[in-house]
């Protein structure tokens, strides 16, 4: 005890002694700070999350509904006589009725099972693009939502829905042209987010249908990019970018007076 207390007594190997104690109380500070730091990032990562699955479950659940009023449309007993029988007068008369089942509708269209090339001038403008919508349809019963026309202003929502005869042949498509304005209440009031998201079609060329928050945040990749069923649709988004803790530099103002 007596040779340490020597040791002590010499003014470098105090100073030393000194220097290595703060060290640690320096080290086990950043280990601590860190920890909570990653704690802390945990929390916001998976309240981020959270968010996103709350907006991605409402925007799915409103296009089933969707789906599914056009499926209860086009399963109406008397729509595939009244399709093979072709008389334009009982046809306009059915899309009229069909347009009140859909008050956002732009347009509602019977379109004949036969019909299988482009027509602008048809009840709604056939492009490459809606005669894929319907040629999936007739296949599969009905196609996934998507907006058609995308960049011009006459843009609309397609909703197709096969209609078939007692014998299971497919005879016509009804297909609902709804209004783009509905576009951006897809994400309300489903969560006030301060961060960015956005509702994007399309794969090599990206199109922003509705967004949501502080578009400055828009930066890089997004962090959560997921696809939403029966569409051709996904969700991006961007998070707040929160500042680093400076926690460690308040240490090191603590420290390096000491040394000084």
């Amino acid at each position: 005890m007596k040779g340490l207390a020597k040791l002590m007594g010499n003014p470098a190997i105090a100073t030393l002694v000194m220097f290595f104690s703060c060290l640690a109380i320096f080290a086990g500070f950043l280990w601590q700070n860190q920890h909570i730091s990653q704690q802390h990032q945990q929390a916001i990562e998976q309240k981020q999350r959270y968010i996103v699955g709350i907006i991605h479950s409402a925007v799915e659940d409103k296009i089933a509904a969707y789906s599914a009023q056009v499926a209860a449309a086009a399963k109406s007993p008397h729509l595939a006589t009244l399709i093979k029988r072709e008389d334009p007068r009982l046809i306009a008369s059915q899309e009229r009725a069909l347009k009140l089942v859909f008050p956002q509708a732009e347009q509602a269209c019977l379109i004949n099972a036969s019909v299988d090339e482009p027509d602008e001038d048809g009840c709604i403008p056939i492009t490459s693009a809606s005669l894929n919508s319907l040629r999936l349809a007739k296949k599969e019963g009905s196609a996934p939502i998507a907006v058609m026309q995308t960049g011009k202003e006459d843009t609309y929502l397609l909703l197709t829905r096969s209609t078939e005869d007692k014998q299971k042949r497919v005879v016509g498509i009804s297909a609902i042209a709804l209004s783009t304005e509905i576009l951006q209440t897809l994400f309300q009031p489903s969560y006030s987010v301060e961060d960015y998201i956005e509702l994007q079609q399309g794969s090599n060329t990206v199109t922003v249908l509705a967004s949501q928050g502080d578009r400055k945040w828009r930066q890089g990749q997004p962090l959560l990019n997921r696809a939403v069923a029966n569409s051709h649709w996904r969700i991006a988004y961007w998070p707040v970018k929160t500042k680093a803790s400076q926690s460690y530099l308040v240490a090191i103002g603590i420290v390096l007076p000491l040394f000084c």
